[in-house]
């Protein structure tokens, strides 16, 4: 099973868990939207023929990105649950300046007392494929390193954490009392860009 099935798979077993303690989580809503694949839409400088290869090539809706995610705050806001957890692949391609922008997005959640909890996916960190598009040209922009994303979304899950791995953005949340949240960053990407 790859890195993708898996994490998505763990994430489930969690919300399976999460659901089997009603006395703990009664009353509890959580929601759970992944592969959000968010792009900087300041990283289409011209819109031309490099980005129009990209888009043939990968199915990610990344003109409509920011769409897409007023779409899913929207939907949050309406639901208004307790917690949200963000299972991986945040960004495109791991763009800081994509990460810093969702992650200003989750703040306005957080700010009006929506959890939020997120774990890198395969896409998020060390990606070689984190690029600008102008005209006909791609344009190589800075990624994010596992510092820059622990850094990032510190108020989404990091900073709260009662336990972290060592070897990996891996950590452990209590939701409420007794009710722990265990985010798994299951993600090998040490070795992206060699």
């Amino acid at each position: 099973m790859g890195k993708f099935n898996v994490q998505k798979m763990l994430w489930m077993i969690i919300i399976l868990q999460l659901l089997s303690f009603p006395s703990v989580s009664q009353g509890l809503k959580v929601f759970v939207a992944s592969d959000l694949h968010y792009f900087d839409h300041d990283l289409i400088i011209n819109d031309g023929a490099a980005l129009e290869n990209y888009i043939m090539m990968d199915r990610k809706m990344i003109r409509e990105s920011e769409a897409i995610t007023n779409a899913l705050i929207d939907t949050i806001l309406s639901i208004h649950p307790d917690v949200v957890l963000i299972p991986g692949d945040l960004t495109k391609d791991g763009e800081l300046s994509s990460h810093q922008k969702l992650a200003a997005r989750f703040q306005d959640l957080e700010d009006i007392g929506i959890k939020v909890f997120v774990i890198p996916g395969n896409h998020d960190i060390n990606n070689p494929h984190a690029y600008a598009y102008d005209g006909d040209n791609v344009i190589p922009v800075s990624g994010a390193s596992p510092d820059d994303f622990s850094s990032v979304y510190a108020n989404f899950g990091f900073n709260q954490a009662i336990a972290h791995d060592p070897n990996s953005l891996s950590y452990i949340v209590e939701l409420a009392p007794g009710l722990q949240l265990f985010a798994l960053d299951v993600c090998k990407y040490d070795a992206n860009y060699s």
